[in-house]
């Protein structure tokens, strides 16, 4: 099975449309993603507002969190010459 990631339209859609309402599910079948994938967006990248006193999920924020995640990610890891070293005795 092939994954791709959310694309930040995607993330921007997601806005969009849970600020008019509409549910996870419908969401997920607009964005043609399973309804999971949406599920651990917001859940991933919601945050509580003490101004509003409430929880938003803001893509532009959610975006960047995202490109944080993959940096620190183990697949993303680079390795010099130096890590293969063998250690001397």
């Amino acid at each position: 099975m092939k994954y791709t990631h959310l694309t930040e339209n995607e993330r921007y859609m997601i806005s969009a449309l849970r600020k008019q309402g509409i549910s996870t599910a419908k969401i997920a079948k607009q964005l043609g993603r399973h309804k999971a994938t949406i599920y651990r967006e917001i859940e991933r990248n919601c945050r509580y507002n003490k101004f509003f006193d409430r929880y938003s999920y803001q893509p532009e924020r959610a975006q960047q969190m995202a490109r944080n995640r993959l940096s620190r990610s183990r697949r993303n890891k680079r390795y010099t010459k130096l890590d293969f070293r063998l250690p001397e005795a």
